[in-house]
């Protein structure tokens, strides 16, 4: 029996007649470390969206809660750059006249435009499959503590200044549409989730990628490292049943700002740089054309190339005395940008090195490290090693765990018992704030080094 009205829901050819089943085409699924188990609950119609607002990008997905199959996937600039290139400058404009209004504002309505253009690439597929319509049941929102207070427009300044306080530790549900007013009435039915924080500068984002990863139900030590503008890390021991955290800001290098030729991991962006004996250098080039730029994972490259090949020394002096080294077309490397890798991966290095002495241990003891974010995922860990980001024994331990903030998102709404987990994982970590630590700076300089 034909609609009434049809709504062009594509369960039918548009005359009664009833088409058969088909799966859903995914787009790249998640990597999950540990066991998942979606709520039987679910029907095959029911959809959920996963968000982490990044410092520097904004990832957004949709899941079909049933089976985890990821439907559609959108990604953009946040768009709260233009107030500032890193959490602290933007804390700093939150705290000045009507700036946290102007964050706030920015964040909901981006977010909004998001989430509505992947309900559309997932109706635009359950249309193409013959699935009827989506309904979308869930959310969960996630980002560092700074992202979700300028997100529930709560106040920043006891993230300015010692002894650093959060005004929420989240960790509570409520209707998407409260959240994000700009969202259209397909949302009625949404509830939304905001993982809890571990601190000011240990956000939700680490929480989700410790679910994810599986990190404290390793048997072995395990370390996790979400790279990015605010670098999060945790180390777990089994024999202790602990979990130690940090975050350190390495600034927006891994990311491609802030460099002479910089750029987003996009078509044009040099992603690969190797040096041959004779001093000769050769780019790959995302999408193989020409080279506009360079990406984060082509800065630490073209360095670890030109640090092998002796063009760059352990100073991070380029060793000719010019200003830049070309590396194709009108793509340089400048001494200026070599600095700025220096400081951002002395950023990580220093974390990862506190976190290990605070559960003393060695680096070398680590058996899993767990590399997540846009450009951890992507960075060829031999040349971290090569520029010493992390240290050589440490190479054999990496294991890509993609955006492991937003596989986690996912897993606290197929399964309630993933927010029990959160619970337990707060009760069990200690978190070191390395600006508190009197040979910080010490420690920073001495990691600068190649």
């Amino acid at each position: 029996m034909l609609c009434a009205v049809c709504r062009h829901c594509g369960l039918c050819n548009g005359d009664g007649s009833v088409v058969s089943q088909k799966s859903i085409v995914t787009q790249e699924e998640f990597t999950f470390y540990t066991d998942v188990f979606p709520d039987a609950s679910f029907s095959e119609s029911d959809i959920g969206i996963a968000i982490d607002i990044g410092t520097t990008t904004i990832a957004v997905c949709a899941v079909q809660l049933a089976t985890l199959k990821v439907c559609a996937r959108r990604g953009q600039e946040n768009a709260q750059r233009a107030y500032g290139s890193d959490v602290i400058s933007r804390i700093q404009f939150a705290l000045s006249g009507d700036g946290l209004s102007v964050l706030h504002d920015s964040i909901v309505s981006q977010l909004c435009a998001l989430s509505e253009a992947v309900l559309r690439d997932v109706r635009a597929l359950f249309l193409s499959e013959r699935k009827g319509m989506p309904c979308v049941k869930r959310m969960t929102v996630t980002g560092n503590t700074a992202m979700l207070c300028f997100l529930t427009g709560k106040s920043v300044k006891g993230l300015s200044a010692f002894p650093f306080s959060v005004p929420d530790e989240f960790g509570f549900e409520l209707p998407a549409r409260t959240l994000l007013g700009g969202l259209s009435s397909d949302f009625d039915s949404c509830s939304a989730f905001i993982p809890p924080v571990l601190s000011a500068f240990v956000g939700a984002d680490t929480m989700c990628a410790l679910l994810s990863s599986g990190l404290v139900k390793k048997q072995t030590v395990s370390a996790l490292c979400d790279i990015g503008t605010n670098c999060e890390m945790a180390l777990y021991n089994p024999e202790q049943k602990k979990l130690w955290c940090t975050s350190a800001a390495a600034g927006p290098a891994f990311e491609g700002y802030g460099i002479s030729c910089g750029m987003a991991a996009r078509e044009g962006a040099v992603a690969r740089v190797t040096c041959s004996e004779d001093g000769k250098v050769q780019c790959e080039v995302i999408g193989g054309g020409r080279a506009e730029g360079v990406c984060g994972t082509g800065l630490l490259s073209a360095v670890s190339a030109f640090v092998s090949g002796g063009l760059i020394d352990t100073d991070g002096a380029i060793c000719s005395g010019e200003d830049c080294l070309r590396l194709c077309g009108s793509v340089v490397l400048t001494q200026k940008d070599i600095r700025q890798l220096q400081l951002a991966k002395a950023a990580v290095r220093t974390g990862l090195t506190v976190l290990c002495e605070e559960a003393g241990l060695t680096e070398g003891d680590i058996e899993h490290l767990f590399l997540a974010g846009g450009f951890g995922t992507k960075l060829d860990e031999h040349d971290a090693c090569v520029i010493k980001m992390f240290p050589s024994e440490c190479e054999r331990a990496v294991c890509h765990a993609g955006n492991a903030s937003l596989a986690g998102a996912v897993m606290l709404w197929v399964n309630d018992s993933y927010r029990e987990e959160c619970e337990h994982i707060k009760r069990m970590v200690q978190v070191t704030n390395l600006a508190e630590r009197n040979d910080f700076s010490d420690r920073f300089l001495s990691a600068l080094n190649f």
